[in-house]
């Protein structure tokens, strides 16, 4: 029956759609309609850059409102977004920010003036709906018998924006009437029309906002959502929106006003241009109360579950490039490592059929205000929705338009949600809800780019009642559309959504948007976390109190980073409660750290707790985030003083108030580099010295290779590459051993193809093998970071020096007569018998991947100077770290082939980095421990197996190799490491004996690097 049913239906749409053809074929326009061209570069740049360029002086406020001005003057005639401007106040209160930004600048601000640096949109313009509640402004709703009301005040949402973003109001945008349409076509401010294309509709309601914000007729703005009306404008008119939860945005002032099921679904919020101004306005609009996680998605970890249609006959076909748009967004995933499922909904998810239908069930709760009611401001018995709807239809109405009128009579005839129906959608919704549950949902906004303008999309209201208005000379109606479900089945679930432009693809800007459980699993699909860097800060006994006040009191210390270029956003949290005050820069997006404290219990990184951690002597703290990427990274360092005065007037001592003392900015200029040493004072708010900071640094930046399938190769596991022998691993060092092998006929010198081979041929799994590169940037095999070279005096003495290695091409390296930097019994000589090419030393890493035994397993160590702890180099710091490992890399990934690899190193930030760029080979941090063999490294990291591990742990690698002598005199460290569940490898002369590397393998250890 069921099918039967679904035959039939499907042939009713199809003779509706063959109808809504004709009808189209005679009324669309068939030219498209453009608008300006944008002439003004101002234009064209996110809120955040230019809210940096006005408060660093590099900008006036009054140009820039200016500039929009006249945009929005020059093609507010054809596009209609404007109904009620704010222009000469606009351009007052931007001179009022130039006056006040250049009194900061010239160190003249006045006592108790907030600095320019609190307010991230200091000077930038903004607009919003008519719905929402603008003082001394048309706050009409759209409605014929409101026409003429203004705001008495400013809506929470707009108070906001004004007062803590410090943007300029510019003024208020179209939308439909009593804001429940996809058009913006009222019957007070007409028609609102698309800004690619005016021959189609904009979308709805907040039309108005996505039209003049595609337009770039403002940068961004403040808009609603409770069925779509943020995020298919977005789609329509090419911008980002989103629908926040519920609570996130006070909704006081926004008109209607709502309550019960229709409060849950409504929402403020964000709607701009370029994406890196969402979570900053989301920041300024919600207040203190929302904490936005900062936690980065693993994507590895993620299930992504898709929909290519809804099972619907009555829903409407989807276009070919949106369907594209998708296949685009799911390969994303997949190359992420994302396990993507289709979803079958025939199968699941059928309830998706009746969305709309539940989505009428909440709208229709008796406690709110009836559409006739709200249409007469009322006085519902005025309105006879049956005669005004027949006058849309003959063209003799002039103050209700058919599409409020049809869900107006639809409510009345009670056709969709009778008692009977609303036990039947309830019961549904909380099946869906249920099904839906802690999944990422990927679907479209809409089914096609954009629909055809001054066209009512009739939905259906009912399977049997659908109504064709006819066309008036006024505005054509004539559409017949059936995608209701497409932006509201999630609607009706209270989920969270966000709408995005995907690639552009053919001549409108398609968009796709993603629905989840839980407002910490929003994502940005713009852009990819191989877009993005990590900047990790390594705080150990760096920060030292200076001032003899804050000596023994309590310090605790927060890290943020930010960001001067706005390029993109990921997870950050509110800094602060109400009533704090905020040192913000305002001229960056702000990025809050997690911390991993090198511990036994705080290893794992977490969110900072909001005053930070406690200032404590000894302790290692690792800061870490994820920004969007840049090359101006900056830092700010508060610190508070914890005090319980304010604890003991409200009369409970055991609770504690927190002080901001001091504060500093880290400069890009300072941070040059990839990694490196920052200082920084650290100073009251007047000025005062209170303490330093003295932390090393390092940015990770994405795996930047020569060829695009090493990018896809760097998120590919090599299988093999992460597997152990059950008996443990043979690893010969440098190949079959240090230095020369004189006790063999093949005089084998380590660091050699030669080695290699001969190590595999005895029975080694895999070579431990030592790579850094030359001056020209070539990867070569090489242990030392120096060499002697050889001088040849005319008296026959002969002498040598040392050179470092970066200082020296492949080629020089090639030809010069050589002897290792280490004396005695490490110490060779250049055998001149052998002169065999794969004997040789400074082989390219290139032609070792390539001539060795493909089945020999490689442990690649890289090389890289660090400072001891007696203030000495291991040698002079060589290329940028972020180059210095894409080439390592790079040749890995194009050489290595199915070889097993294993990449180790005892720089713990580089072994941090390689994990980050790649996820196709293992990262084993290599370390000291407590040997007085060699002058330890100055990083305690270094200094034992503990630390080691917590590094591993909190970066997420495969195990710690250590050094043999701290594991002989303490096997309870092979059960610490193995409890965590590290691989662990051991290296060192302790292991030249057999017996020692067999029990230590029955303990637990799983490979042995030795000679």
């Amino acid at each position: 029956m069921i099918v039967l049913v679904d035959f039939v239906v499907r042939k009713i749409r199809l003779f509706l759609d063959i109808v809504a053809f004709i009808i189209g074929a005679i009324f669309y326009p068939s030219k498209t309609q453009y608008l300006a061209p944008i002439t003004s570069n101002l234009l064209l740049e996110p809120a955040t850059r230019l809210a940096v360029k006005i408060k660093t002086g590099k900008l006036k406020s009054e140009d820039l409102v200016k500039a929009y001005v006249d945009r929005c003057r020059k093609i507010n005639g054809d596009l209609n977004a404007i109904v009620d401007d704010n222009y000469e106040e606009a351009l007052r209160e931007a001179r009022e920010v130039d006056e006040r930004v250049q009194r900061e600048l010239n160190g003249e601000r006045q006592p108790n003036e907030p600095s320019i640096h609190e307010f991230p949109f200091l000077g930038v313009p903004f607009t919003t709906k008519n719905s929402i509640q603008v003082k001394d402004k048309t706050w009409s709703g759209g409605i014929y018998a409101r026409k003429g009301v203004k705001g008495e005040r400013d809506a929470f949402a707009i108070e906001r924006m004004k007062k803590v973003g410090g943007a300029i109001f510019l003024g208020v945008t179209n939308i439909p009437e009593l804001v429940m349409w996809m058009d913006s076509f009222n019957r007070v401010d007409g028609q609102t029309n698309n800004p690619y294309d005016q021959s189609r509709i904009p979308g709805g309601s907040s039309g108005g906002e996505g039209a003049l914000i595609g337009a770039a007729g403002s940068v961004f703005g403040v808009g609603s959502d409770i069925g779509g009306s943020i995020r298919i404008p977005s789609h329509f008119c090419g911008i980002f929106g989103h629908k926040t939860t519920p609570a996130a945005v006070s909704k006081d002032g926004i008109y209607p006003t709502f309550t019960g099921k229709r409060l849950e679904m409504c929402s403020i919020g964000p709607m701009c241009r370029y994406s890196c101004d969402l979570r900053p306005m989301l920041k300024v609009l919600a207040g203190d109360h929302l904490d936005l996680p900062d936690k980065p998605l693993n994507y590895s970890n993620l299930n992504v579950y898709y929909m290519l249609k809804i099972d619907d006959p009555m829903a409407a076909p989807v276009d070919v490039d949106i369907e594209q748009g998708l296949d685009k967004v799911i390969k994303h995933f997949i190359e992420k490592g994302s396990r993507t499922i289709e979803l079958d909904t025939t199968k699941q998810f059928y309830d998706l059929r009746w969305a709309y239908f539940i989505w009428c069930v909440a709208m229709n709760d008796p406690s709110n205000r009836s559409f006739l009611d709200l249409l007469s401001e009322g006085n519902p018995s005025s309105i006879n929705p049956y005669i005004e709807l027949f006058k849309c239809m003959i063209g003799r109405q002039k103050k209700y338009t058919s599409s409020i009128l049809t869900l107006a009579l639809t409510e009345e005839l009670n056709l969709s949600t009778g008692e009977y129906k609303k036990e039947v959608y309830t019961e549904i919704w909380h099946r869906m809800r249920k099904e839906l549950h802690q999944l990422l949902v990927i679907c479209r906004a809409w089914n096609n780019q954009n629909n055809r303008q001054h066209l009512n999309q009739l939905t259906r209201i009912h399977p049997t009642l659908t109504i064709l208005a006819r066309h008036n000379r006024q505005h054509r109606h004539c559409r017949i559309h059936f995608s209701i479900h497409y932006p509201f089945h999630m609607d009706c679930l209270h989920h969270v959504h966000r709408c995005l432009p995907t690639p552009a693809m053919y001549q409108s800007i398609p968009t796709i948007f993603l629905s989840m459980e839980l407002i910490y699993f929003i994502i940005y699909l713009a852009k990819s976390l191989s877009n993005e860097i990590a900047v990790h800060l390594m705080v150990y006994n760096s920060i030292e109190v200076l001032s003899r006040r804050y000596k023994n009191d309590q310090i605790f210390y927060k890290i943020t980073y930010f960001d001067m270029n706005h390029t993109m956003e990921i997870n950050q949290q509110q800094q602060q409660q109400v009533g704090l005050d905020e040192e913000s820069l305002g001229i960056g997006d702000e990025y809050i750290a997690e911390i991993g404290v090198m511990n036994n219990q705080e290893y794992k990184f977490h969110n900072q707790e909001q005053f930070g951690r406690l200032l404590t002597p000894n302790e290692f703290v690792i800061f870490r985030t994820r920004m969007p990427i840049t090359d101006n990274v900056g830092l700010r360092v508060d610190l508070f003083k914890k005090t319980n005065v304010g604890a003991e007037l409200l009369g409970n001592a055991q609770d504690s108030m927190f002080e901001k003392i001091a504060f500093c900015y880290i400069y890009p200029l300072d941070i040059k580099e990839s990694n490196g040493i920052c200082c920084m004072p650290i100073t009251s708010k007047t000025g005062k010295l209170i303490a330093r900071i003295k932390a090393e640094y390092f940015i990770a930046r994405p795996y930047d290779g020569l060829y695009a399938e090493h990018k896809i190769k760097s998120k590919t596991r090599n299988t093999k590459s992460w597997q152990l022998k059950k008996n443990g691993l043979d690893i010969g060092h440098r190949g079959s051993g240090s230095a020369r092998r004189y006790d063999q006929d093949e005089k084998v010198l380590e660091n050699t193809v030669e080695s290699f081979n001969y190590a595999f041929k005895k029975g080694a799994d895999m070579v431990e093998l030592d790579v850094q590169l030359s001056k020209d940037k070539v990867p070569i095999v090489y242990h030392d970071f120096n060499v002697n070279i050889i001088l040849q005096k005319k008296d026959k003495d002969i002498e040598t020096f040392a050179m470092n290695i970066k200082d020296l091409t492949f080629n020089q390296l090639q030809k010069l007569k050589l002897n290792p930097v280490l004396h005695g019994k490490d110490a060779y000589d250049f055998d001149e018998t052998n002169n065999l090419p794969n004997n040789q030393p400074f082989a390219s890493f290139q032609n070792v991947l390539q001539s060795v035994d493909p089945e020999c397993g490689f442990n690649v160590e890289i090389k890289y100077p660090q400072k001891k702890i007696n203030g000495q180099w291991e040698s002079e710091k060589s290329h940028d770290l972020n180059e210095y490992v894409d080439l390592i890399l790079q040749d890995l990934f194009h050489y290595a082939g199915e070889r097993t690899i294993k990449i180790s190193s005892f720089h713990p930030e580089l072994c941090a980095l390689v994990k980050l760029k790649q996820d196709r080979y293992p990262v084993l941090f290599l370390t000291q421990g407590l040997t007085k063999k060699w002058i330890q490294y100055e990083n305690p990291l270094n200094h034992s197996i503990e630390m080691a591990t917590y590094l591993a742990l909190s970066n997420d690698l495969y195990g710690i190799a250590v050094h043999a002598e701290d594991i002989l005199k303490d096997r309870n460290l092979i059960r610490f490491v193995k409890s965590k569940a590290l691989v662990l490898f051991c290296w060192g002369d302790d292991l030249n004996d057999r017996n020692t590397i067999k029990n230590l393998k029955k303990e637990g250890i799983d490979g042995a690097i030795y000679d």
